[in-house]
């Protein structure tokens, strides 16, 4: 008979009884409400096991390569470990400081090199500790095949971890990091798809991840970035993303200043010049990172605009 596992307690499931029914029965309190695979409330993680594809449909694809499935549409097959969305356990995974540089005085570049293999995928995150009781989330830049892992840290007033990455870490150090986490990534879906990068601050690590990788995989699509800051000295990367701009012809950057006009720099918010630009996005990919208020704000007017809450991709900074 299939078996469910969940929370170290096996429980044996019955006749085509979904996985949803099965911990239900035995007393398991699972969110729920419509139990027809719609509401998507019952929404859980296979840590192992394969999951039925029907009980994947209406997920992003990023959600469905983490083994994201719908309890209520899943009877299983064999033996599943399952687990609710936010309860993957968090390993901690040793790492050297490999490489440690300034883009400018705010914004520390940091290349850390695990002691063993890290499978992730670009735009995900992980926690950076200071101490076992002390850490922070920092997106993953890095593409996902590179054998190491760049953040991007924001230097942040009496921030504890930040203030410890700049002025204590030194090359070589061993520290702790955990596993990956999020599901901010590029999929290698439609490669013809138009794709909007939008970011403000550090936010641009996980767009520069997402970036990496879908010039990995060839993409077709027109790809526009826009990186917003008060001033040019907020922003980074800008060499970098105008050189790509000169090789790629489906690649648009747009660095974005909200304070006074500054030479070679468009004038105004990301997002504003983002959606001025672009007033139809029907059909495209969207991937917006940084502060939380912008993201959840952009992230409704780009629905507005036509886009499917299923192409949106956020990842929100709250510092």
């Amino acid at each position: 008979m299939p078996v469910v596992r969940f929370e170290n307690t096996t429980y044996i499931c019955e006749q085509n009884e979904s996985t949803l029914d099965c911990l239900l029965r035995n007393g398991v309190n699972i969110p729920h409400t419509c139990k027809s695979g719609a509401c998507q409330t019952c929404l859980m993680r296979a840590i192992s096991g394969l999951p039925a594809s029907s009980s994947q449909s209406g997920l992003k694809e990023a959600q469905r390569q983490q083994g994201y499935f719908l309890s209520c549409s899943c009877i299983p097959e064999g033996e599943m470990e399952v687990s609710m969305p936010d309860d993957v356990k968090q390993e901690q995974v040793s790492a050297r400081v490999e490489q440690k540089s300034m883009f400018n005085p705010a914004v520390l570049r940091l290349i850390l090199k695990p002691d063993f293999r890290f499978p992730y995928h670009a735009g995900q995150f992980i926690n950076l500790y200071k101490s076992n009781n002390l850490s922070r989330c920092y997106s993953i830049a890095s593409a996902t095949d590179s054998n190491s892992i760049e953040l991007n840290i924001a230097k942040i007033p009496n921030g504890e971890v930040s203030t410890w990455a700049f002025d204590e870490l030194q090359v070589g150090d061993q520290i702790s990091i955990s596993s990956p986490l999020g599901d901010c990534f590029y999929t290698k879906g439609d490669l013809m798809q138009n794709i909007l990068l939008l970011a403000t601050g550090t936010g641009l690590a996980p767009i520069m991840g997402v970036l990496r990788d879908a010039f990995a995989a060839n993409h077709i699509g027109d790809i526009y970035l826009y990186h917003g800051s008060k001033s040019s000295h907020g922003l980074y990367y800008i060499k970098d993303l105008r050189e790509l701009e000169d090789k790629y012809e489906n690649f648009h950057y747009f660095p974005c200043v909200s304070g006074e006009t500054e030479p070679g720099f468009y004038q105004g918010r990301a997002n504003e010049r983002a959606l001025e630009h672009h007033q139809d996005l029907k059909n495209w990919r969207i991937f917006l990172c940084g502060n939380i208020e912008m993201v959840a704000q952009t992230q409704r007017k780009c629905f507005l605009a036509g886009a499917s809450l299923h192409e949106i991709s956020a990842d929100a900074f709250l510092y």
